[in-house]
């Protein structure tokens, strides 16, 4: 366009206006620039048709030029309606969007609303969360996103990797090589743990502090073992004691519980997504709130902790569990932690659906030795409890209860341990628990894993059902342990199997002032080479058993009745006997016939040489007719 023509449309603006042209403007805090467009100008003479002319005005919005006819330009100047069709006019809060002609605006939605895209050609909107289905109501994404509380929303990351790799480090050094790793550089700092490479063949639990590359790094702790080329599984990650701990701390029972409960009642419930959680000291699990791990959730030890990785505060009753659930995942102590899950007060609290593995003491640890009966009510379902191929430590226990009453163990496996369930506990119910140790594997022996006891309660008045015990067993051990009265056992069953040795365990041993305690419908026996040393041994005053197998017992105790009121349908089999046959060994009561008694004198002494089929019993020091 020549400088003559645009001079000449120039010449045609009225002054006023044309003093605007060039300038900037400035409407709700953005600046507008404004000119002249030609580009549409046709050259008709000494006249101009202003509809040819467009004022250009620049967007800051869309980062271009917007324009308007100079006919419209000149009728309406610089008003609302001219710039509202560049950028429509806005409250605080409100959005700009492009629609079908023109730029568009939002109002601010509701509170906790969420912009919402509708798709290609449509408008957006503000939008809740609304539930499918008839009633639902809408929600802000606020509240809707606070319905699963996360250890990730405190800042736990998850991120600790368990890697398979040929394994090396050197005594009193502190440079580990690791082929099959893959480390890097934003590894320094994290926390790692070392099978075998610590003092006497314990974990090395320590950090990075420096990268090599992928398989070399340097550790902050010198080794205290050698390992050389050792496949083995090391786990590295970011310490998330802290964040995960800030979690359980918001939401826990503080002070004096409330007035309609003696206890703090489901507050909130923690969640762990899927990861590997590293930690370097016990997690305080709070009143009133509960832990669910994802299934793919693992919370491992990194570090010596002398108590548990899930823990509960020494505290008073004020801080009891109560109602209350730890649930899913896997708990790791690591062969570092004393426990791996511990509480000192409960009641009616459920563990359920979990995996906990290689503590130093015990799996799980419940009640308080200071406080006689202030636990009761624990109700342990589907839970295994179990160590990888490597010795255990002395005494380990799967489940222990310290002054406890009135709970539950239900299909849960106890693998790898010194003691199955042990400890103080009154009238509770043990049913389908399997303790079994692994035999002849990896670095196992008889006398890395024999078994003590499967079961060695103190307390009266517990049912033991289904409950199964599998050896190798110690020298003098026992798949029950019966230390106190009252106790019954139905169906249940003990192997002297794997690596065993021969006639050195009993199926039941019976302590001295167990009394009264009732065994029916077991199964006890060893596997031929293997035997047990008797199916039950012991205290046998006023014990019931009856209905019971057992095969490869050394000694096998006869059908008997304690005390108590029996109704039996038919006839009752005594053993047949001569007198010179009779036990040698009996137990007061104990009863049986003979068919060559001399006499049929009722409370005479039997003697035997004669015809007559009399029935006897031990008085303790002799066998009497009667």
């Amino acid at each position: 366009m020549s400088n003559r023509l645009k001079l000449k449309v120039r010449t045609k603006i009225p002054a006023a206006l044309l003093s605007g042209i060039g300038t900037t403007v400035t409407k709700d805090g953005l600046t507008y620039r404004i000119d002249l467009d030609y580009s549409q100008l046709q050259d008709t003479g000494d006249t101009f048709d202003p509809n040819y002319v467009e004022v250009a005005i620049w967007n800051p919005h869309t980062d271009e030029w917007a324009r308007v006819s100079l006919t419209n330009f000149l009728s309406g100047s610089l008003s609302a309606a001219t710039f509202d069709a560049i950028s429509p006019t806005t409250t605080r809060g409100d959005l700009i969007y492009r629609g079908a002609t023109a730029n568009t605006r939002l109002p601010a939605g509701a509170a906790g609303y969420f912009l919402q895209a509708n798709g290609a050609g449509t408008d957006p909107s503000y939008a809740g969360f609304l539930q499918n289905g008839t009633g639902a109501a809408t929600r802000t994404w606020l509240n809707k996103a606070r319905d699963v509380i996360s250890v990730k929303d405190f800042g736990a990351v998850g991120d600790g990797i368990t890697v398979a790799a040929t394994v090396s480090i050197t005594s009193g050094t502190n440079t580990l090589t690791a082929t099959g790793a893959t480390f890097a550089s934003s590894d320094v700092g994290k926390r790692i743990v070392v099978p075998g490479a610590g003092a006497s063949g314990a974990p090395l639990a320590t950090t990075i502090s420096a990268f090599t590359d992928t398989t070399h790094v340097t550790l902050g702790t010198n080794a205290g073992t050698t390992i050389s080329a050792v496949f083995e599984g090391i786990t590295y990650g970011t310490d998330d004691t802290a964040a995960i701990q800030a979690a359980l701390n918001a939401f826990q029972g503080a002070g004096t519980p409330p007035s309609e409960f003696p206890f703090f009642y489901n507050l909130a419930t923690i969640y762990f997504p899927t990861g590997i959680y590293c930690v370097s000291a016990s997690l305080l699990w709070r009143a009133g709130t509960n832990i669910l791990l994802s299934a793919g959730a693992r919370v491992k030890a990194m570090a010596s902790i002398a108590n548990a990785v899930i823990d509960t505060p020494a505290g008073t009753f004020n801080d009891q569990h109560n109602c209350t659930e730890l649930r899913g995942g896997l708990i790791d102590a690591s062969d570092l932690a004393s426990y791996a899950i511990r509480s000192n007060y409960f009641a009616n609290t459920f563990i359920k659906d979990l995996v906990t593995y290689s503590p130093l003491i015990a799996h799980i640890q419940l009640g308080n030795a200071g406080a006689p009966a202030s636990s009761y009510g624990a109700f342990i379902t589907d839970v295994v409890c179990r160590r990888g191929l490597t010795p255990f430590p002395t005494g380990l226990i799967g489940i222990n209860f310290t002054n406890c009453g009135d709970s539950h163990v239900v299909n849960s496996q106890l693998i790898g341990v010194k003691y199955g369930i042990n400890g103080t506990i009154f009238d509770s119910k043990f049913d389908r628990v399997h303790v079994w140790n692994p035999g002849g594997v990896g670095t196992i022996t008889s006398a890395t894993v024999a078994l003590t006891s499967g079961f060695a309660i103190t307390g009266s008045q517990n049912i033991f059902s289904q409950c199964q015990v599998d050896g190798p067993f110690v020298n003098g051990g026992a798949g029950f342990d019966v230390i106190s009265s009252q106790n019954v056992y139905l169906g249940c069953s003990v192997n002297n199997a794997g690596v065993g040795s021969d006639n050195n365990s009993n199926g039941f041993f019976i302590e001295t002032g167990a009394s009264a305690c009732t065994i029916i419908g077991c199964t006890l026996k060893g596997d031929g080479s293997r035997r047990l040393s008797a199916d039950v041994a012991g205290e046998l005053t006023n014990l019931t058993y009856v209905g019971n197998y057992t095969s490869s017992c050394v000694t096998s105790i006869r059908p008997r009745f304690g005390p108590g009121n029996y109704l039996v349908a038919g006839a009752i089999g005594c053993g047949d006997y001569t007198v010179a046959t009779l036990p040698a060994s009996p137990t007061r009561g104990d009863r049986a016939f003979v068919h060559d008694a001399t006499s049929t004198t009722f409370a005479s002494v039997v003697a035997g040489g004669g015809a007559n089929w009399v029935p006897v019993v031990y008085n303790g020091a002799n066998w009497l007719i009667g």
